[in-house]
């Protein structure tokens, strides 16, 4: 899956009611956690095979309420990148 930067629109600094893009260059920050269904589609297995990689240790899981997300630091890992 692909994290591309959105061209946001910022206030001008000069204060008036004008507004400009964020400049494209700069380099936006990857998420710190993914879905399971983004997990999914980042390494190509289906669900099944992300909860057992959370259950051997391979994907780091992280509760938020009851929706379940993964670090992207260990999706990565276990992709080898």
């Amino acid at each position: 899956m692909d994290f591309e930067r959105k061209n946001l629109l910022v206030p001008s600094k000069l204060g008036d009611e004008k507004c400009c893009k964020q400049d494209q260059h700069e380099a936006e920050p990857d998420p710190f956690l993914v879905t399971v269904s983004q997990t999914e589609k980042l390494l190509n297995v289906g669900k099944t095979t992300v909860f057992d990689l959370i259950n051997k240790g391979r994907l780091e899981r992280r509760k938020v309420g009851n929706a379940t997300r993964i670090t992207l630091r260990s999706v990565r890992n276990v992709a080898g990148i």
